[in-house]
């Protein structure tokens, strides 16, 4: 009995030893809901889950393995603190399928294993590849396509008109593998490229593939879309590369902006240089497109046919656009000139528009809304669109800052022929601004140009609200190395403030040389710099001078279609910090044997001629004048290079006369030797009251 109670007691007191431990030793509840996220991010795994009692102490070890078994494989984590309920996995090979799963472990004690899930990194990281553009399939647009790259959230399309550039991002957010470019112009290569967009980030650029969409018809190949075909662009020396270089020809249909705000009036003016008598027709089109009036005319050989648009126009304060059709294959040359008339006998600005042909892609003009006076006094600046399309289009208006960042962006649909005003920057506050205008379908024609209309400290003492006024017109970029006229003149009661104002028009960052030579040639110095993308450096041209009154400056580039320059000059009074007018003149990279321009002697408008030697060795250029269909002059004017002649066509020996008007020819024999301006100046009381470019071409 004594045994078998002691036993008994023995078992007893063991059972109670053992139910003791196995409490103490239950196994802990595992977590739950695992999950491992597939494919979402680029070069991670992200892995959570649910714990029923995460109090319960001890460290949640975490698996990852490459079979569905749970908790099998490496242990890539042992998480003491159980309040944490996920994991990123960074070290997953992407691509690659995992299965993770996890229990908790205390004192040694393993409790059961969640579910095991399965998931992998996307590998984002690998750019999208098998991009492949149409080459001519289309004339609407250019197909893109490209390879899937898993878990993409989308993608992301860049375009540049150069190979190993880049370019611009023409689309986000696609979500699919596909494109279609119509924003591309006709005939013109692209090159593109397309980067993968996931939640973590976006991938590197594919590489590049060649795109063109093509042209309607029978039409000779114009390889950078600026109208000139590449034929002609060889024989004229010029680059059929570069959508900025090119001479200028005008074919019919021709179009040109009116705008009789301000009182302007505006006369029209009309040349050829055939043999015969040119008809042409003239239409007045109105804001929205609609045709106002419509007269014919006949332009006569030599002689200048002036038309005066505002009796053509119906209201005082409007504007639109003049269309000029004539005989096809005829030369014609034709712009307008614009006066601001102040008080009595006296003008506050003038400037000329040149009548052009409709442009096809992306166009650029510059805004320069600080006030030369110092004063911070307004300039406006207006951005002017018309659609010289036959259909409605729709254009993209960009202003960049002069860093190149994009502060603004906005869409605006024209109807038909139809025309349209926007603020191009000094809405911003004084500054200068780069304008973008693209037409959302490639094929689609229009112009563009920038105006700026500066107010007068006058008008706080009685006197007259605007001091000047003046255009420069939308342009592409240039490679070519372009020469502006810089002067630094002064007269009775005036000085001349000069300023070359460069833009680079890509959205890449590129070098600018600019040298500077005396009106005799005389190098006098030379910078270079770097122009961030879509920003620009204004330099002042009078000091680089050094007290010469006249010369030119090279301005040049490595960077095909970047750069659009003007210089820039302002008229300061002589007795009190005011301004009296200004005038703005595109730089030039040369030009045909043969330019032309207009005189006029009316209003006492002096006209000046200056003309500068581009090529080597000796340049003679030969200046005709002539009146009434007549030629009544020829001087010649013998240049070295970077010389600048000055010619005064006010006098005897071109026999112009007083209250005429004619044409001005200048020739040489070669084309791209000479670049030259036409001034008409105004100078009332020892002041001067506007000047202007009438642009030879």
């Amino acid at each position: 009995m004594r045994i078998f109670q002691i036993l008994t007691y023995s078992l007893a007191a063991a059972s109670l030893l053992a139910a003791a431990d196995v409490s103490a030793q239950t196994p802990p509840a595992g977590p739950y809901a695992l999950y491992a996220s597939d494919g979402t991010y680029g070069s991670e795994v992200q892995i959570s889950w649910q714990l029923w009692n995460p109090s319960q102490g001890g460290s949640l070890v975490l698996y990852r393995s490459s079979s569905p078994s749970a908790c099998s494989g490496d242990v890539i984590a042992v998480l003491s603190d159980l309040n944490q309920t996920s994991f990123v996995d960074d070290t997953a090979i992407p691509q690659t399928i995992y299965y993770y799963s996890a229990h908790i472990e205390n004192g040694g004690v393993g409790g059961d294993c969640s579910n095991a899930d399965e998931g992998y990194a996307s590998g984002l990281v690998t750019a999208p590849d098998s991009v492949s553009a149409s080459t001519g399939s289309f004339t609407d647009f250019v197909y893109l396509t490209w390879s899937k790259v898993p878990a993409a959230a989308s993608y992301r399309v860049y375009r540049s008109r150069y190979a190993g550039s880049i370019g611009d991002e023409l689309a986000d957010h696609l979500p699919v593998e596909y494109f279609e470019d119509h924003s591309a112009v006709p005939g013109v290569e692209y090159y593109y490229s397309v980067e993968a967009v996931g939640i973590d980030g976006s991938t590197a650029l594919s590489s590049q593939a060649g795109g063109l969409r093509a042209t309607v018809g029978t039409f000779e190949i114009d390889s950078d879309g600026d109208r000139v075909k590449d034929s002609v662009e060889l024989l004229d020396n010029t680059n059929p590369y570069d959508a900025g270089s090119h001479h200028k020809y005008l074919n019919s249909p021709a179009f040109v902006r009116f705008n009789t705000y301000l009182n302007q009036h505006t006369f029209l003016e009309l040349n050829t240089t055939e043999q015969q008598p040119i008809p042409v027709q003239l239409e007045v089109l109105d804001a929205g497109g609609f045709v106002e009036k419509s007269i014919s005319a006949v332009i006569s050989p030599a002689q200048q046919l002036d038309i005066d648009v505002n009796e053509l126009v119906s209201a005082p304060n409007t504007y639109g656009m003049l269309r000029l059709t004539f005989t096809p294959g005829a030369e014609v040359f034709a712009r307008t000139s614009s006066y601001r008339a102040y008080k009595q006998n006296s003008f506050s600005f003038a400037y000329a528009r040149r009548i052009r042909n409709g442009t096809l892609g992306k166009q650029y003009a510059v805004a320069n809304a600080m006030d030369p006076s110092g004063q911070n006094l307004p300039v406006a600046t207006w951005a002017e669109i018309a659609n010289t399309s036959s259909e409605p289009q729709s254009f993209v208006h960009n202003i960049y800052r002069q860093n190149g960042q994009r502060i603004s962006s906005m869409t605006i649909d024209l109807p038909a022929f139809g025309s349209a005003d926007l603020p191009a920057g000094s809405q911003f506050g004084p500054g200068v601004y780069l304008n973008e205008v693209a037409p959302i379908d490639g094929a689609a024609e229009f112009l563009f140009s920038v105006s700026r209309f500066g107010v007068s400290a006058e008008v706080f003492s009685g006197g007259d609200l605007l001091s000047f006024g003046m255009l420069s017109h939308g342009k592409h970029g240039s490679g070519d190395v372009q020469y502006a006229q810089i002067s630094n003149e002064s007269g009775q009661c005036w000085s001349q403030a000069n300023w070359l104002e460069i833009a680079n028009v890509r959205p890449d960052d590129v070098t600018v040389y600019v040298s500077f030579n005396s009106k005799t040639g005389i190098p006098l110095g030379t910078t270079s710099f770097v122009v961030p993308g879509r920003g620009q450096v204004h330099l002042n041209a009078s000091a680089a001078l050094n007290g010469w009154d006249r010369g030119v400056a090279a301005v040049a580039t490595l960077s095909s279609g970047a750069l659009i320059v003007s210089a820039t000059t302002y008229y300061h009074d002589c007795a009190q910090n005011v301004v009296q007018t200004a005038s703005i003149v595109s730089a030039k990279s040369g030009g045909k044997a043969s330019q032309f321009a207009t005189y006029n002697t009316n209003l006492a408008m002096e006209n000046r001629a200056f003309v500068a030697a581009i090529a080597s060795g000796q340049t003679p250029v030969m200046v005709k004048t002539y009146r009434e269909g007549q030629q009544v002059s020829v001087q010649q004017v013998l240049l070295g290079e970077n010389e600048v002649g000055s010619e005064n066509l006010n006098a005897t020996v071109y026999a112009t006369s007083a209250d005429s008007l004619g044409l001005v020819e200048f020739s040489s024999g070669s084309d791209n030797s000479y670049v030259a301006t036409l001034m008409r100046r105004r100078v009332r009381g020892g002041k001067v009251e506007f000047a202007f470019d009438s642009m030879p071409e």
